[in-house]
C-alpha cells in the first residue's frame, strides 16, 4: 500500500501546482460513464483483545498470513451534471462480477472559484464478515466448549460502510486533457448488526447463549482522490473519451458492541459494552473505462 500512497501524493502535488497555473472551467454539460475497476482493503489483524476483536474477521482473505487484504473488481456506471458554472453533481453506482449491486456514491459540489470547488459526499459499499467461531475455539475460557453460531447467513455476513465527507476539489482542464483532484475528511461507520454462537461445556450440563449488537463506531476518515478524462473524439459539441479514477481512503477504526450473556435460561442474563480493539483501515480504488459527453 506504501506504492499507492506515494502515487496519491505525486499526484496531488503535480496537479494542484497546475492548477494554479490554469484557472479555466468547462462549460455546463452531461456526462455518462462505464469502467471497470479494483477496490483493494488493507488492515493489520491485531488479536490483542481479551474479548472477540471482530474486526479480525471483517475480510475476507488473509493474503500473506500477515495482513487481512481483499480485492474486488467491479463494473461502474456514473450520471455526471454539471447545472451551471457554480454547482454539479456526480451519482455513481457499481456492480460485482454477478452482476449485483454492490457500491453506491452521490456527490454535489458547488464552486466559490472556478479553480476550487467545495464537496459533499455519501459513499457506501459492501464488506464481509466471516466466520468467527474460530475465537472461540482458540479461546482459553471457551476452547472446551462445543459451538454453534446461530445466526443467518452462517458462515459469512453482508455488511456495509457507510461515508459521509466534506471536501475540496481543483479542476484543471487543457484542451483534451480534464483533471481534477480532490481531498475530503469525514466519518465512517458500520451498518447494524446482531449475532449469537451457541456454547456447551463438554465436560457438563453448563451451556450459555452469547449475544452481540454492534453499537455506534464512528471514526474519521481523510480520502485524497483523482480523476483523468482524455477526449479522443469531438463532434457538434459532444465527446467520446478515456477516463481514468484512484483514491486511497485511510482510518483509524475499531467494533464496538454489547453483548448480552444468557446462562443455563434465558432470564438469567448479563450484559456488557465493548470498545473494539482500533485497527488501520486502508481502501484503495483504481479503475479505467470510457465516456460520453454533451
Amino acid at each position: 500500500m506504501m506504492n499507492n500512497r506515494i502515487i496519491c501524493i505525486l499526484i496531488l502535488g503535480i496537479s494542484f501546482s497546475a492548477t494554479a497555473i490554469s484557472q479555466k472551467t468547462e462549460k455546463p454539460d452531461s456526462k455518462f460513464a462505464i469502467w471497470f475497476g479494483v477496490r483493494n482493503f488493507d488492515q493489520p489483524p491485531l488479536n490483542s483483545s481479551d474479548n472477540i476483536d471482530f474486526f479480525d474477521y471483517y475480510l475476507s482473505e488473509d493474503w500473506d498470513k500477515t495482513n487481512y487484504k481483499a480485492i474486488y473488481e467491479y463494473l461502474g456506471f456514473s450520471y455526471y451534471k454539471k447545472w451551471n458554472e457554480l454547482i454539479e453533481t456526480d451519482l455513481r453506482f457499481t456492480v460485482d462480477p454477478g452482476f449485483t449491486p454492490n457500491t453506491f456514491y452521490l456527490r454535489g459540489t458547488y464552486y466559490p472559484k472556478p479553480y476550487l470547488g467545495l464537496a459533499l459526499s455519501y459513499y457506501v459499499y459492501p464488506q464481509l464478515l466471516n466466520n468467527y467461531e474460530e475465537y472461540f475455539q482458540k479461546s482459553l475460557i471457551y476452547r472446551n466448549m462445543y459451538t454453534q453460531i446461530i445466526t443467518e447467513q452462517y458462515p459469512q455476513w453482508n455488511l456495509h460502510d457507510h461515508t459521509v465527507s466534506i471536501g475540496a476539489v481543483s479542476p484543471l482542464n487543457l484542451g483534451s486533457l480534464h483533471l481534477k483532484l480532490g481531498v475530503h475528511a469525514g466519518l465512517m461507520f458500520i451498518s447494524p448488526f446482531k449475532t449469537s454462537i451457541f456454547l456447551r461445556d463438554k465436560n457438563s450440563y453448563y451451556q450459555t447463549v452469547l449475544n452481540y449488537r454492534f453499537t455506534p463506531s464512528t471514526t474519521v476518515f481523510i480520502n485524497p482522490e483523482a480523476s483523468l478524462e482524455i477526449d479522443i473524439l469531438k463532434f457538434d459539441s459532444k465527446a467520446i473519451g478515456f477516463l481514468f479514477q484512484t483514491s486511497w481512503l485511510w482510518a483509524k477504526r475499531s467494533i464496538n458492541y454489547k453483548i448480552t450473556q444468557n446462562e443455563w435460561t434465558m432470564e438469567s442474563s448479563s450484559t456488557e459494552n465493548v470498545k473494539g480493539v482500533q485497527h488501520a483501515f486502508e481502501k484503495f480504488e483504481f479503475d479505467g473505462g470510457l465516456f460520453y459527453k454533451w
